[in-house]
């Protein structure tokens, strides 16, 4: 089972540019695209880009295992060069991931954390994962992020801590700041 909590906060901008998707079924799939850099075109690639996770969490794929490569293969082709954006998929105790660009993912595990790189990754019980795009790693230092995760309980606990954190340092009108935290939890 996965917990996990969606953070999405417009800053001082007048409208919210980002889009995170998260669509559970057998797999839970997670993709985050930063939309700063799109301009007018925003809403077309944001709607293209939920369509593309959505359909990969729901739609009647005939191999179940292929759903992260459809959704990866889709983002490549349907995104301009230009976006930035991360596509996961955890099912069981195994996470694959693809990003382009800055938006990335950080995994706490034993105590200790680290970049989620992109392929397959094992996961266990406990193990925690980050997944933002710059600007919200800009406000945060990894040893805030590390120690916010040591001390929460849940998933929206370490995101109070963070968001906590750049609301002290007055950061929380710069923009647009998009985060997901997830835990890996027991069946």
């Amino acid at each position: 089972m996965i917990e996990y909590n969606i953070f999405r906060h417009a800053g001082d901008s007048l409208t919210y540019d980002d889009e995170v998707v998260l669509a559970a079924s057998v797999s839970t799939t997670i993709g985050m695209l930063d939309g700063n850099k799109f301009g007018s075109d925003k809403d077309k690639f944001k709607d293209a880009f939920r369509t593309i996770i959505e359909t990969a969490g729901y739609e009647d794929i005939a191999d179940p295992s292929h759903r992260f490569e459809f959704a990866s293969e889709q983002a490549e082709c349907q995104m301009p060069p230009e976006a930035e954006y991360m596509i996961m998929e955890i099912d069981g105790h195994v996470v694959e991931s693809v990003r382009r660009g800055n938006v990335s993912a950080k995994i706490v595990m034993s105590g200790e954390m680290r970049s989620l790189p992109n392929g397959k990754f094992g996961l266990s019980e406990g193990d925690r994962i980050i997944c933002a795009t710059s600007n919200f790693y800009r406000k945060l230092t990894d040893e805030a992020i590390l120690a916010d995760a040591l001390v929460s309980d849940n998933c929206s606990e370490w995101m109070n801590y963070m968001i906590r954190r750049i609301s002290d340092s007055c950061e929380l009108k710069c923009g647009n700041l998009s985060a997901v935290t997830l835990i890996v939890r027991g069946n």
